[in-house]
């Protein structure tokens, strides 16, 4: 586990994956084109709504690959 949670690792795993370390020691910007977290802006999602609206997200989504291709 300390392995992985190494700061060279993190880096590693962050410049080839582009997922985010666990570690707050590392400047992400440094790495790789994504934001910083504190320039993301967060919203509340209500998760019932989102629910009941999953099968007609799903079918727009379907109707965009399908176009695409």
């Amino acid at each position: 586990m300390d392995a992985l949670l190494s700061k060279e690792i993190q880096i590693a795993l962050l410049e080839n994956t582009v997922r985010r370390p666990s570690r707050n020691d590392i400047v992400v910007s440094d790495h790789v084109a994504l934001p910083a977290l504190d320039a993301i802006n967060i919203f509340a999602t209500d998760e019932a709504e989102a629910a009941a609206q999953r099968e007609a997200f799903l079918g727009c989504w379907q109707a965009y690959l399908q176009a695409a291709d």
